[in-house]
């Protein structure tokens, strides 16, 4: 059993950085806490398993505070020399400095180990090297030591991320950001009128090394994935929710105000039922469903793992979009929200990409309906490619895409892009029930009563959505999607809408010849006043949808399209030039239809 005396000198001697323990690379203690126990609905650390793994002390790491005044008093019977060893001074300062009493009883140990070791020589050995650690060189970097070490707070030291210093608070367990005028402010109440350290330009100059000292770009992006309320740290871990002390070693910047509660929220409950209410079986409980997992992943940070840009639709205007956000808006600190339109996320725009870094959720209120997105940008932010920002006043900086993406709009978003990994990044829910057409009145402080009211209970279920999300490692099935996807799709690109309205689509045996399907959808286009795209672009559309099943090939010398024909029903005016591919002679085809090996059908 370990001396009570002892105990608080290892910890003051580890203050100090006299005592090293073991640190992870960004200086917080390399502490795991493995298993759990069940309590009120969340899995909590056990206290008895999260003291963490075996931590060596000492100067080499290996002899803890006290061990090295054992071995001391051990070699001191034969080596009078032992005390005044480099090792052994530092812990016996640390012994005089925290605990006087046990130090007399030390230096009394030591005088009657060895008659020859001189007490009046080793108090002033151990005096002149309190000295000297408390010493600082008077020059920038001197000072600028100094200060990182008056900000570190139990080996945690201040931090630069993009530009900004970063210190730990041991009172809330959060990392603060220290204002640059703040850090000068610190230098100068500490070190003003010493050498080196007399104008403002000192001042200044001494708080820019400090932010060299440590410059960790993704120190908070490879934070531990969770949510800081109060003095708890909420994550999700083997598909359970668990709950522990909140610590420096989450890294988290912001807390919420509250704790999530398993407890019922009926107003909350009922809004949504209202909101989402369809004709439709299912749709409903789908749509639930899917926003407890979009409101989960945007609470606890990990919305950016499935590279996914939500879209609430509402084609009329007043049907839940705005009091939804606002609901759940407070499961994401303030600080942690953006508001930064994809429009704006193309070339030259690094100063709003930049604001972007370090957000867990990001919402744009309204898009304009003839503005189109910017694809190739869009899928590097949802695709977590490495970006480029930069803030006024600063360089650029290079980080990745955190932010769960939110836009609401009362269209159809317009897009140029229409490949299958562009709609892949999207995931659509409908707002189906407007007041503005229904009648009903509405309700301005609707949201802000639920949120008032039960927050917690909503933030549990955000919870559990979350939960469940990574369990199935991806967001939950919706027919609302699925339909408003189809629907997108066709009226976003002309080619789909042409081939919807006047298309069939089939296997190999049905057919039209290229040139003659290029020739209608160009009429059909100038019909309907769309812009029609260049016959090379109309092939790449086609044979690369996964969704059309269209090849294109050589029949009888002819290119075709195979898996594509017109319609029976199609407009005499949209149908030109048919008559030549039924002419065709199918040379490739045996008698049951079926293309022969080695005949003249032939991919192009």
């Amino acid at each position: 059993m370990s001396d009570p005396n002892t105990e608080d000198i290892d910890l003051y001697a580890h203050e100090l950085g006299l005592i090293k323990s073991v640190l992870t690379e960004d200086g917080v203690e390399c502490i795991e806490t493995d298993g759990a126990v069940t309590d009120e609905g969340f899995e909590h650390e056990s206290s008895a398993e999260a003291e963490g793994v075996p931590v060596d002390r000492g100067l080499d790491e290996s002899l803890s505070c006290q061990k090295v005044i054992e071995d001391v008093l051990n070699k001191s019977v034969t080596d009078c020399g032992a005390p005044f060893e480099e090792v052994a001074l530092h812990a016996l300062l640390a012994l005089c400095d925290r605990n006087y009493p046990e130090w007399m009883r030390v230096r009394a140990q030591l005088k009657s180990a060895n008659k020859n070791i001189s007490l009046i020589k080793l108090d002033k050995a151990i005096s002149q090297l309190g000295k000297s650690l408390k010493e600082v060189a008077p020059t920038h970097f001197g000072y600028a030591k100094d200060i990182r070490e008056k900000l570190s707070v139990g080996g945690c030291m201040p931090v630069t991320v993009h530009g900004v210093l970063y210190v730990p608070d041991a009172t809330s367990q959060l990392w603060v950001e220290l204002p640059f005028s703040e850090l000068q402010a610190t230098v100068a109440s500490e070190h003003d009128g010493k050498a080196n350290c007399i104008r403002q330009e000192d001042y200044y100059s001494i708080a820019k090394v400090v932010l060299t000292l440590r410059d960790r770009s993704s120190f908070f992006e490879d934070a531990p994935e969770g949510v800081a309320c109060l003095r708890s740290f909420y994550s999700v871990r083997d598909g359970k929710i668990c709950k522990e002390a909140l610590e420096l070693k989450h890294r988290q910047q912001r807390s919420l105000p509250y704790e999530p509660e398993d407890v019922p929220t009926p107003l909350y409950d009922a809004f949504r039922a209202e909101t989402f209410h369809s004709v439709n079986e299912g749709e409903a409980r789908e749509q639930i469903r899917l926003l407890d997992e979009f409101a989960g992943a945007s609470m606890l940070g990990i919305g950016h793992r499935f590279q996914k840009a939500f879209v609430w639709m509402d084609r009329y205007g007043r049907a839940g979009k705005g009091a939804m956000q606002e609901i759940l808006g407070h499961l994401v600190h303030p600080d942690l929200t953006s508001a930064i339109s994809p429009l704006n996320w193309g070339r030259g725009s690094e100063y709003y990409v930049a604001c972007l870094a370090g957000m867990r959720m990001n919402v744009v209120g309204e898009l304009p309906e003839n503005a189109s997105i910017p694809a190739a940008e869009f899928k590097s932010v949802l695709g977590g490619d490495l970006l480029t920002g930069r803030m006024p006043g600063h360089p650029p900086f290079a980080f990745r895409n955190r932010a769960m993406h939110l836009l609401m709009t009362n269209h159809a978003i317009k897009v140029n892009e229409h490949s299958e990994a562009f709609y892949a990044r999207w995931k659509l829910m409908e707002f189906p029930n407007s007041r503005l057409k229904s009648g009903k009145p509405l309700d301005a402080s609707l949201a802000s009563r639920i949120a008032n009211a039960e927050l917690p209970g909503i933030a549990y279920k955000a919870l559990k959505g979350a939960e469940r999300l990574l369990g199935q490692g991806a967001f939950s099935d919706s027919k609302v999607h699925d339909r408003l996807m189809a629907e997108w799709r066709v009226s976003a690109n002309s080619l789909q809408e042409f081939i919807y309205e006047n298309c069939e689509l089939g296997g190999d045996k049905i057919l039209v010849r290229r040139s003659s399907f290029y020739k209608t959808y160009v009429h059909w286009c100038r019909e309907n006043g769309r812009i029609a795209y260049a016959n090379s672009r109309v092939k790449d559309m086609l044979t690369h949808s996964l969704k059309l099943g269209i090849r294109a090939s050589v029949l009888d010398g002819h290119e075709v399209y195979r898996g594509v024909r017109f319609k029976l029903e199609t407009p005499a005016e949209f149908n030109l030039n048919l008559e030549r591919v039924d002419g065709l002679k199918d040379a490739c085809a045996s008698s049951d239809g079926i293309p022969a090996a080695g005949q003249c059908d032939a991919d192009f």
